[in-house]
């Protein structure tokens, strides 16, 4: 309840405003160049489940909004020979996840906890899903979200 307008705003600016005029330009540069290509977005397992206990609604709302918009470009795009995925990492170990660890030193040991791999990822975890999106490896692959959460989304 005590979410700042200011803060929703940023957060949508950033992550799906941002991850669409990021994508508008590869796509006019690939359309313009006459080439195929893919591009992959990056969304969070906050798209299909409410991380807790810490309250971040408009996060998550921003990430499942990135998840339509990588199936909605995908099928736009898909003429233009143009792919487009999502990553969807669930708790990493990251800045961001450091600075909330930070104010509440008890919430790593909880997303530990509801995590089957009982650790939360490392950013190097998520190369080989990223790789994969990217390569001819995923060439018939287009508005699909790949999930790297150690099982975190499926309990």
């Amino acid at each position: 309840m005590q979410y700042p307008t200011s803060k929703l705003k940023r957060i949508f600016e950033t992550n799906v405003y941002g991850s669409f005029f990021c994508a508008r330009e590869a796509a006019k540069y690939m359309i313009n160049a006459k080439t195929s290509g893919t591009i992959v977005l990056i969304a969070s397992v906050a798209a299909d489940v409410v991380p807790t206990p810490q309250p971040q609604a408009p996060y998550n709302a921003s990430k499942a909004a990135i998840k339509q918009l990588t199936a909605s470009l995908a099928v736009e795009w898909a003429p233009n020979k143009i792919r487009v995925n999502a990553l969807s990492p669930g708790y990493m170990a990251t800045d961001m996840v450091k600075a909330v660890v930070d104010t509440d030193p008890a919430l790593m040991d909880k997303w530990i906890s509801l995590t089957p791999a009982r650790r939360i990822g490392d950013p190097e975890d998520l190369k080989g899903a990223v790789v994969y999106l990217a390569s001819d490896a995923s060439r018939f692959t287009t508005g699909t979200e790949l999930r790297v959460d150690g099982g975190y989304s499926v309990v």
